[in-house]
């Protein structure tokens, strides 16, 4: 098993990285959504036809790919669905060909996808029930809670029908849909809830398959918001390494400060860890032959553990750039709003290592 990433994957890190510091220049520091980001993924790089090809992804690695572009993301804290289409393009991929108009449309009309799943931690049960009759499957209820729900143009639905859980496909543009955009800490991801009123939808998997595309797509959100936050820790300390180098107290830079330079050690090892634990959890997930309990493993542990680095770090990023770091006009606040709502959201630290020990049979 090799958990490091390919040349090709490494370049296209770098071209990322560059079009979203341009892209985050041009746009509002807080906004739940930009065009123009969206464009530069889908457009400029390409992204979307990448993981709707199963060739290339075998030959990249999908989790792999998908969390490197997730940390880069999270790094730039670009306000774009991508990690929740990523998802979704991979369980309609995983359910074709009954989805290949679906997987067809998002790809070649750009449009963005999303997974109404519940957090886990909150609920396992789907909050939407699926009916079907003569005119075919439509879908009732609510789902709360739903990361990029507001942006999606298509949502991934698990519903509870007479034959157990099934997933369906429905377009958010039909009058029956209801999002409301749920105002959070984090004013660059965006939260809403989903309401459908008998929404006309497309059985995608019945209730035989439906939990195993249900646990991928848990397991596949949880991996990616890991290396979301492994990007931000990231970025926060470096932003932080500038400033104590440059900042003078007492005749010399704060960075040469015994408390300062142990503090951020501790913050770079703990980030070396997250970063390993993110590329293991996604080798893992591509791996054909690995078994279903060590991927949920895998990403729940790396999920756990970035959401606890990038709270501290971002943190402390706040506390060593002192007074400017707690001002609106700096980046460090974002961060720390950030690192809050995703240590909170798809399982806490405690939730998640609750999980690993009920799937270890602790």
């Amino acid at each position: 098993m090799n958990i490091t990433e390919s040349a090709e994957v490494t370049e296209l890190r770098g071209v990322l990285r560059r079009l979203l510091l341009r892209d985050a220049a041009a746009d509002s520091p807080v906004i739940r959504r930009s065009p123009r980001v969206w464009d530069t993924l889908t457009q400029e790089i390409g992204l979307l036809e990448v993981f709707a090809d199963p060739g290339a992804l075998d030959a990249i690695g999908e989790a792999m790919l998908a969390s490197v572009l997730c940390e880069e993301i999270g790094r730039a804290l670009a306000p774009a669905p991508l990690a929740g289409t990523i998802v979704a393009l991979g369980v309609l991929r995983r359910c074709q060909p009954a989805t290949d108009d679906i997987v067809s449309s998002i790809v070649s009309d750009h449009r963005t996808a999303g997974v109404a799943l519940a957090d886990r931690a909150i609920n396992l049960e789907p909050g939407i029930k699926a009916s079907t009759g003569a005119e075919g499957w439509h879908a009732s209820g609510e789902a709360a809670l739903a990361m990029t729900a507001d942006q999606a143009d298509v949502l991934v639905v698990p519903a509870a029908s007479e034959a157990g859980v099934v997933l369906l496909a429905i377009d958010t543009s039909h009058p029956s849909v209801r999002v409301i955009a749920r105002p959070t800490l984090d004013g660059t991801r965006a939260f809403a809830d989903l309401v459908l009123e008998t929404t006309p939808a497309r059985l995608i998997a019945d209730a035989g398959a439906a939990s195993t595309m249900v646990d991928f797509a848990y397991d596949r959100t949880a991996l990616l918001l890991a290396a979301e936050a492994l990007g931000g820790a990231r970025h926060c300390l470096e932003i932080t390494l500038t400033h104590v180098k440059q900042r003078s107290q007492f005749g010399r830079p704060i960075g040469s400060f015994q408390a300062v330079k142990h503090r951020l050690a501790d913050h770079a090892v703990a980030i070396e860890a997250t970063a390993s634990l993110v590329a293991l959890a996604a080798a893992i997930a591509d791996d054909p032959d690995a078994d279903p309990a060590q991927i949920s493993v895998a990403a729940s542990v790396a999920k756990a553990h970035s959401s606890e680095t990038f709270t501290a770090v971002a943190g402390d990023s706040i506390q060593l750039h002192g007074g400017i770091g707690f001002t609106w006009e700096h980046q460090a606040h974002r961060y720390f709003k950030r690192a809050h709502v995703t240590a909170r959201y798809w399982g806490s630290a405690a939730s998640h290592r609750a999980r690993i020990a009920s799937i270890m049979g602790w």
